[in-house]
């Protein structure tokens, strides 16, 4: 049975200039393994599908079963690299064309 994915388009915003986008994938995986476990970690399977570190945006794949539990932990994360942000799921799909659309067409209200 062909497992289901989500991508899920991720906005971060902090005051000056950003962390490193790969710091925040880490942290976002931290947070998930702090609230379910390495179970649930291992379950939601993330990965770090693309990143523009210039517009401060990502996508990120996870299953469709735990895409519950890694909007959970995204809206946790409030600090990365020792710098507040804000992490904005600006859009969710089956397929990474579709995010990357979404992403270009969302207004920056960095």
């Amino acid at each position: 049975m062909k497992v289901k994915r989500r991508y899920l388009g991720v906005r971060v915003r902090s005051a000056g200039e950003g962390p490193s986008l790969r710091y925040v994938h880490g942290e976002i995986l931290r947070a998930l393994a702090q609230l379910f476990g390495q179970v649930g970690t291992a379950r939601a399977a993330i990965k770090l599908m693309w990143s523009d570190e210039s517009l401060g945006v990502l996508i990120i794949r996870c299953s469709l079963g735990s895409l519950w539990k890694v909007l959970l932990a995204i809206s946790t994360v409030s600090t990365v690299e020792d710098r507040a942000v804000a992490l904005d799921v600006v859009t969710t799909s089956g397929s990474v064309r579709k995010v990357k659309e979404r992403l270009s067409a969302a207004p920056n209200h960095s």
